[in-house]
């Protein structure tokens, strides 16, 4: 499943996932993760209902990316090498 997550992040204001209210945007690269300059950019946030931006949390931003077809969002953002080792760290728990 793919969703339109393009654009202006501050048109819709609706969840990326399940298309209800999202009062307030999930920053994809953590705010603590040295990017002072970029937290703010379009392409590092997601509208999420409250639900969904609390799934994210509870499941971790890998788990949840590949749940609603993010992946390519969340590499794009995070970088490669995270993705890797969360890669790795599927593989030694047995989930691919």
């Amino acid at each position: 499943m793919k969703y339109d997550i393009g654009g202006d992040y501050r048109g819709s204001r609706a969840c990326i996932v399940c298309g209800h209210p999202a009062p307030d945007s999930h920053h994809v690269k953590t705010q603590g993760a040295s990017l002072k300059d970029k937290k703010e950019l379009p392409e590092n946030k997601l509208d999420l209902c409250r639900r969904h931006h609390t799934e994210c949390h509870a499941i971790g931003r890998w788990s949840f990316a590949e749940k609603y077809g993010l992946i390519e969002k969340f590499r794009a953002v995070i970088g490669e090498r995270k993705y890797q080792e969360w890669m790795k760290t599927k593989l030694v728990k047995g989930g691919v």
